[in-house]
Order: C-alpha cells, then structure tokens, then sequence
C-alpha cells in the first residue's frame, strides 16, 4: 500500500468516526432535550469525546501520512493516541495555524487537556477523578483537520492524477 492509498484508508476511517460524533451528539429538540434515534435522551457525552479524539487522531496521521512521517518511530511508548504529540509532528507551521482555535495560549492549554481523551473517555470508570468535558473544542479541531486532511489527500491525489476516490466520500 503507499502512502496515498494508506492516508486515504485512515481519513476514510476518521470520516466514519466524525459520523458517529455526531450522531452522538444528536439533535436539539425545543424543550432541551437531546434527540437521538427518534427518541429523547440524554447526549451520548462519553462516546461524542471518544469518536471525537478518535477522529482527530486519524486526521491527524493521515496528514502524517502524506508527508511520509513515520509516527510509530517518532513517538514515545503511550503516546500513538494523544493528540498533543501527533500535532506537534506536523510538518507544516501553515497547518498548525490553520488548526488554532482561539489564542496560541488558550488552544495550547486546550489540547493539552484533551490530548488523551480518546484513552481518558474509554476508560474513565478505571480512573475516577475529574474529567475536563470541552466537546465543543474536540468538534471543531476535528472539523478543522477533517478539511485540512481533505485538502492534501485531494491535492495528492491531483499531482498524481488519481482523484476518483476522495471526491466520493467529501
């Protein structure tokens, strides 16, 4: 598999996580509450962060991909789902600034506290304590790299003249 067929497959895969982000998330009727499969319930808040984080991480290394970044190598044992340290192997300073949400300082802190709610949410009846719930910054970082991801895997595609199988899954 090369490169472009294997970030394909990952952002493919963290389309399909987004999906189920925001499925979770559902809709919300006019009395408050949350609607999800026809019925009124409360929001799937701990699957809306781990879909979220999954995301992003799969956005994440399917830009990683691209520019032939071996993560796996590059990265501390424990660290291959923490958004922190798959961000800051970004190639492209364009890219980081792209992704900022808010000041420097405010998206630094951000991430660095959701940087392993993907691990942290799955698990987090393992480890009680308290846990910083912010879906509003995971959703919109994964939207961010969903269309940062997008645009590289298309514009891959074009300098190799292959651009029938992203356009089916935009």
């Amino acid at each position: 598999m090369n490169n472009l067929s294997k970030a394909k497959a990952f952002y493919d895969q963290g389309l399909r996580f987004l999906r189920c982000s925001e499925r979770c998330m559902g809709d919300i009727n006019e009395d408050g509450s949350i609607q999800i499969m026809g019925g009124k319930y409360q929001i799937l808040s701990s699957p809306t962060m781990v879909n979220s984080a999954f995301a992003c991480e799969l956005f994440l290394k399917t830009i990683l991909i691209l520019h032939d970044i071996d993560y796996m190598k590059v990265l501390k044992k424990g660290e291959g789902h923490k958004l922190k340290p798959l961000f800051e192997l970004l190639p492209n300073q364009e890219y980081k600034d792209f992704l900022q949400i808010g000041t420097k300082q405010e998206f630094e802190s951000e991430l660095q506290e959701h940087s392993g709610d993907f691990v942290d949410w799955r698990y987090y009846m393992e480890k009680p304590g308290m846990y910083r719930m912010s879906p509003m910054f995971t959703y919109i970082l994964m939207q961010n790299l969903k269309t940062l991801a997008r645009a590289l895997v298309k514009r891959a595609e074009d300098e190799m003249g292959n651009n029938n199988e992203i356009s089916r899954n935009l």
